[in-house]
């Protein structure tokens, strides 16, 4: 998450062997709007973006290990 460039403000994380959850604070002004962006690729060489609407105030992003190897499964929940 990237507020003016930067990473916005990270309220909460919790890290276990096999999973973790990150969540994001989105309060306050966002000049270019509140971008969701997934980079993927050792080099990041695919982007995903999305813009996310003005109103959302914060993200929680859950993954965990997948069951091949390097494999990760990611849900995001933006409210």
């Amino acid at each position: 998450m990237f507020k003016n460039g930067m990473f916005a403000n990270e309220e909460e994380s919790i890290y276990g062997p096999n999973a973790w959850i990150d969540t994001y604070d989105l309060h306050g002004q966002f000049p270019d709007g509140k971008w969701l962006q997934c980079s993927y690729g050792m080099l990041n060489e695919i982007v995903l973006s999305k813009h996310l609407d003005d109103g959302v105030t914060a993200c929680t992003i859950r993954g965990r290990k997948g069951d091949k190897a390097g494999q990760n499964v990611f849900s995001v929940e933006c409210r």
